[in-house]
């Protein structure tokens, strides 16, 4: 009883605090179906009855070191794993200094460029969690990755609308689709960003077509984006960018056009025209093999794939994938905002310059093992699940993947913690070891302590 009224406590505070949302009964369909002011989509525009926000931390390695170490804040910095800078704070990137760029190009590129080691992911995973708890109060949440996350802000919108509470303006950036956009990552086409020639983005545009009370929601999501990422700076004390439209497609692909501490809104009668010219890399559920797919049957544009008929979309690449990507072409993207709960294997995963005889066998296993134990410990007492099997996935340069499988060992069930501490004090240095060889050491299922899969 003391816990739960210290916890209603907090959630009040931070209400007061930070001017939370309110949170209600009811699915956002319960939402949509019952609120009189609802109207369906305009034809052939996205379902502009939902409002989604993408949430993107940026810099998320870099900023966890900033709060973690407040005298790194305004200094170029960079995270290392082995010889890479894996990723960077703005400052260090426009010193020049990119992602994955070896360790000795990126000091030449810029001298006091400050190194830190992001070799052990826990400070990242635990900042995810926070960022995730902050976020999920707003309405359904859903991570991707340890640096984003979706948000369905359809309920939250309509309660304030209900009570009038809402300002009718535009926060942050409306993107217009005239206004151009580029990519600066050949590997990623969908990191989009808003063409350096077309600066001036309306901030009052995006009318058209569309329906009055469909803009209005846009608008009071606009209001909330500003609002979770303010509360995020605050406390724990991140900065963000996001992308708020009608789906979740949509919302992800506007969120990083004004990156960095910055947001974007895209109108539903903009969404056709700004994918049109789109790589299809660009859309989600599009990846090498369905790209390629494509490609041979010359559709490199969002454009060329709306303009192919659905039944040869099929025989191309299968009914599901067609029926997704011909609504996707066309700015539509019916897939909710799904709270996975927490994942069904845990598993860690590094790469060595060599793993051919059983003491090196040891000696990568004692590099793997102490964040494996950690976070099973973590797992059984936020969770209260054990995992049962122990599954060992190994792969030469160059080669298929090979594993084996056993029952978890009763020790590490009965003693997690007791192992992990004296794993971690006998672990090796391992930094520095070329690519060469990958491992991967995974728990799996994981059960809860009443024998039911979570």
């Amino acid at each position: 009883m003391t816990s739960q009224i210290s916890k209603k406590g907090l959630e009040d505070f931070r209400r007061r605090q930070f001017a939370g949302p309110n949170v209600v009964c009811g699915s956002s369909d319960e939402i949509l179906n019952n609120t009189a002011t609802t109207t369906g989509p305009t034809k052939g525009l996205p379902d502009a009855r939902r409002v989604i926000i993408h949430f993107d931390v940026d810099a998320f390695y870099a900023q966890v070191e900033e709060v973690r170490d407040h005298s790194l804040r305004h200094k170029p910095l960079g995270i290392t794993q082995k010889y890479l800078v894996v990723t960077c704070n703005y400052l260090a990137r426009e010193a020049g200094v990119t992602k994955l760029m070896a360790i000795s190009e990126a000091k030449k590129k810029c001298p006091h460029l400050i190194l830190v080691s992001g070799e052990d992911l826990t400070p990242y995973r635990e900042a995810s969690k926070l960022i995730y708890g902050a976020l999920k109060i707003y309405g359904p949440a859903e991570k991707l990755g340890m640096d984003e996350v979706y948000v369905d802000v359809t309920r939250e919108v309509q309660m304030r609308i209900d009570r009038g509470a809402m300002d009718n303006c535009w926060h942050g950036h409306v993107h217009c689709a005239r206004n151009g956009v580029t990519s600066d990552n050949i590997h990623r086409p969908m990191d989009l960003r808003a063409s350096a020639a077309d600066p001036a983005v309306s901030q009052t545009g995006g009318a058209g077509a569309v329906e009055t009370g469909c803009r209005l929601r846009l608008q009071v999501g606009t209001a909330i984006a500003r609002e979770a990422r303010a509360a995020l700076a605050r406390c724990p004390g991140f900065r963000s960018s996001a992308g708020v439209a009608h789906n979740k497609l949509l919302a992800k692909l506007v969120g990083g056009l004004h990156k960095p501490d910055d947001q974007t809104c895209l109108p539903a009668d903009e969404a056709s025209a700004f994918i049109a010219p789109l790589p299809v890399r660009a859309m989600a559920g599009v990846g090498y093999k369905t790209e390629r797919q494509l490609q041979d049957a010359q559709i490199t544009t969002v454009d060329q794939l709306r303009c192919l008929p659905l039944d040869q979309l099929s025989k191309l690449l299968g009914a599901r994938v067609a029926q997704f990507l011909s609504e996707a072409a066309r700015g539509r993207d019916a897939r909710p905002v799904e709270e996975k709960g927490p994942p069904q294997s845990i598993s860690v995963e590094d790469s060595f310059k060599a793993c051919s005889c059983f003491s090196k066998v040891e000696t990568v296993l004692r590099v793997l093992a102490p964040d494996l134990l950690r976070r099973l410990v973590q797992d059984k007492e936020e969770f209260g699940r054990r995992a049962t099997t122990l599954r060992v996935t190994w792969r030469h340069q160059g080669a298929k993947r090979a594993s084996c499988s056993s029952p978890m060992p009763q020790e590490v069930a009965l003693q997690g913690m007791a192992v992990a501490h004296k794993v971690q004090a006998e672990r090796p240095h391992a930094a520095g070891l070329p690519e060469m060889c990958s491992v991967d050491l995974r728990a799996v299922p994981l059960i809860s302590s009443r024998g039911a899969h979570r």
